[in-house]
């Protein structure tokens, strides 16, 4: 069995030629949809561990902290599109439209039988000696800046066995390999330090998690996950601490696409204008303001969160937001930002449903209301009881 490797990125491409002619084969065309849950299941559980050990492996080894990747169904499902389309090209590499991801790809002819997990992360990890650009299907799978993968197979029969072939494709966001140029020969500090692929931008207005390089259909249904995942981290870890101290249940958040669409289309109007923090009227969610001032980058979602959190002491209502951060019958978020790089000023959105900080004068204290009152107002629109 042959193996052909390709890592194409947004910014670089390396890859390996194929030596094979085209030739004609039936349509019988298998995807990944004729396997069963187990088997995809299994198959998923494989790649991201092969991916996982090697970066534990490596990135330590060329002086970087481990950095775990995680699954994206989002990225597996446009991947599985495009190794369809290339099984039913002979499996020759086709040049995807959409590059706003990394992609690895791999070629297996001459077996019915899927290539293992094991045996493509081999070859890959096989060209390491060999420097930038022909490693770069390993650089991808090690850039530390990449926090998500999805990965699929498409296979093409034949009547000829040994014209049979597989395609399988993974996909990364973000894209690793990104400005090769500036750390070349030293491609290992690149891996290590390297940033993601480039996020929109809109105007002067720019919104972090406004991220194309992650699909919003992910496994864990995070959308633009990696600033989603610091939002819920930092919110969540308190709920532990303080739930667990006020002698209660502790009770996490979930993320919320249409709670963060919402809170999105809020950031950005108000950054529009100077920063100007505004109420929105009839507001049926709890809701959280940032606003900084003279720095060129928005807030780490700790920093946001911590500041709340500094607040918890002064009482309420002075400690509002985070009496609303810590309500344990608010169980859904949604957080977005917005810059204004005229102004050097940013603002960061949080809503919660349900909205907390309700009825606080039917408690004896705060803390007991935090862990005890109810929710109100209305759950997320794609969730009906909350």
């Amino acid at each position: 069995m042959k193996y052909f490797a390709l890592a194409l990125t947004l910014l670089m491409a390396a890859t390996a030629a194929s030596a094979e002619a085209d030739s004609p084969q039936s349509n019988n065309l298998r995807t990944q949809e004729s396997k069963s849950s187990r088997q995809l299941a299994s198959r998923q559980s494989d790649w991201i561990n092969s991916h996982n050990s090697v970066r534990r492996k490596y990135q330590k080894q060329y002086g970087g902290t481990y950095s775990r990747i995680a699954w994206s169904n989002g990225l597996k499902n446009k991947a599985a599109a495009l190794a369809k389309s290339m099984a039913n090209n002979n499996c020759q590499y086709e040049d995807p439209a959409n590059k706003d991801y990394g992609l690895n790809f791999s070629r297996s002819m001459g077996s019915s039988s899927a290539p293992s997990v094991s045996g493509i992360m081999s070859m890959w990890e096989g060209t390491l000696s060999q420097g930038y650009p022909a490693n770069g299907a390993m650089t991808q799978v090690l850039w530390s800046s990449t926090k998500y993968v999805g990965c699929a197979d498409a296979y093409k029969d034949n009547t000829d066995p040994t014209k049979r072939c597989y395609a399988t494709v993974c996909l990364y966001a973000k894209a690793g390999n990104c400005n090769m140029k500036t750390y070349l020969p030293e491609w290992k500090n690149a891996v290590v330090s390297g940033s993601g692929s480039l996020e929109q931008t809109e105007s002067n207005l720019r919104g972090s998690d406004e991220l194309r390089n992650v699909d919003e259909n992910s496994s864990r249904n995070l959308a633009y996950a990696t600033r989603a995942e610091g939002w819920l981290a930092a919110h969540n870890s308190r709920r532990e601490k303080y739930h667990q101290e006020f002698q209660s249940t502790y009770s996490p958040l979930s993320w919320s696409i249409p709670l963060r669409r919402q809170a999105a289309t809020f950031a950005k109007s108000m950054a529009a204008n100077d920063c100007t923090i505004e109420r929105p009227s009839d507001m049926k969610y709890g809701i959280n303001y940032n606003k900084r001032v003279g720095y060129s980058n928005i807030p780490t979602t700790e920093w946001v969160v911590k500041s709340w959190e500094a607040k918890k002491d002064e009482g309420y209502p002075a400690n509002g937001s985070f009496t609303q951060a810590m309500w344990s019958n608010s169980t859904y978020l949604g957080c977005a930002d917005a810059y204004n790089a005229n102004k050097k000023c940013s603002i960061s959105i949080c809503l919660y449903a349900k909205a907390g900080n309700c009825n606080m004068n039917n408690y004896p204290s705060w803390e007991e209301a935090i862990t005890q009152g109810p929710g109100c107002g209305l759950c997320p629109p794609d969730v009906q009881t909350c």
